[in-house]
């Protein structure tokens, strides 16, 4: 399953999700999180709000590197991640906190995941 992921960028899933709906991709973009929100982003395509959700499945930790996880485990709400993930793409339903997400991607594996040089406490959404 991972093996057949196809590779796509944040944009074009929100631009053509369509095309990728119920299909495994890898698309590496920023993972966000804080009270009541777990999400990804891309400052190249950016969207007055937040768009996908994130969900991660059943043995996600199983098919990712141990020093993945490990980064994974010690990220703090509002420090985002630059990820790649692996997983199932959704954009037929309302995901995520009061169903207010459009897109879902639910996590089979975490392939990379690096805290940003620069990354401060961002605001509050």
């Amino acid at each position: 399953m991972v093996a057949s992921a196809t590779t796509v960028t944040f944009c074009d899933l929100l631009e053509h999700s369509e095309k990728f709906t119920n299909r495994i991709i890898r698309v590496q973009a920023r993972y966000e999180t804080d009270f009541e929100k777990a999400v990804i982003v891309s400052p190249s395509c950016p969207t007055p709000i937040p768009m996908m959700w994130v969900k991660f499945g059943d043995h996600w930790e199983s098919r990712t590197t141990r020093s993945v996880r490990k980064t994974m485990s010690k990220m703090r709400w509002r420090v985002p991640l630059d990820v790649v993930f692996i997983g199932e793409f959704k954009s037929d339903g309302r995901y995520g906190h009061m169903d207010m997400y459009p897109l879902l991607i639910e996590v089979y594996k975490v392939e990379a995941a690096t805290r940003l040089k620069d990354a401060a406490a961002s605001p509050s959404s």
